[in-house]
């Protein structure tokens, strides 16, 4: 009797570990599947453009800007402090000019430099203590706006804005949008110095490279 129960039962054990068996295949089928597709996608998004910026939509534009010390303000982090330490703020303005304008080196006069195309302005936070600071790291980490009027206009409708580390070293910001013929833009930034002038501050050179989005 329990023979017959026991070969009665087997059969529908079999079938049953079959089906299990398969579908623990076909499960596996399906992952790797699903695995090699992920694979695929990862490979094609991480190769786009391979850095290259194909796209027409890209391009680079170059200013130079002569930061003027007569209009930095610093605050503090404490009271007491005697000079910039972590975690102090600081604003600066300055005028944009057409790359190339400004040559590499120290002692520009500002005041009779002509053909300015905008105001610079960088207001940040101090990553070190100033007196600690040696180089070799950016020493601010800050937010920059890029405003394009001959005037000088602080209220013009053509306007960049990028944000990241600042002063030291060559540094790299993200451009995080614009105004007017810039909106909506997206890109990176580079920052570098070209040396100080008359102010006692510095001179720089910023390399857009940007995308629109029509």
């Amino acid at each position: 009797m329990f023979a017959r129960c026991l070969c009665h039962f087997l059969p529908g054990r079999r079938q049953e570990k079959e089906r299990n068996n398969s579908m623990k295949t076909f499960s596996k089928i399906s992952l790797s599947a699903a695995a090699l597709a992920l694979l695929g996608i990862t490979a094609l998004s991480t190769k786009s453009d391979e850095g290259k910026h194909s796209d027409a939509r890209w391009k680079t534009i170059v200013i130079d800007v002569a930061a003027d010390d007569r209009t930095a303000s610093i605050n503090t982090a404490s009271p007491t402090d005697t000079g910039p330490k972590r975690g102090a703020t600081a604003i600066i303005n300055g005028k944009i000019y057409p790359g190339g304008t400004i040559a590499a080196g120290d002692g520009l006069d500002v005041d009779t430099l002509t053909g300015s195309t905008g105001t610079w302005i960088s207001r940040g936070t101090f990553n070190f203590d100033l007196s600690e600071f040696v180089g070799g790291a950016p020493l601010l980490s800050a937010t920059q706006h890029y405003l394009f009027s001959p005037t000088g206009a602080l209220d013009g409708e053509d306007s960049l804005m990028s944000e990241g580390p600042e002063f030291g070293v060559t540094t790299h910001r993200v451009v995080l949008g614009g105004t007017g013929r810039y909106r909506s833009v997206i890109g990176e930034v580079q920052q570098e110095t070209l040396g100080f002038n008359s102010t006692g501050f510095a001179n720089f050179r910023f390399t857009f490279t940007i995308r629109s989005p029509e």
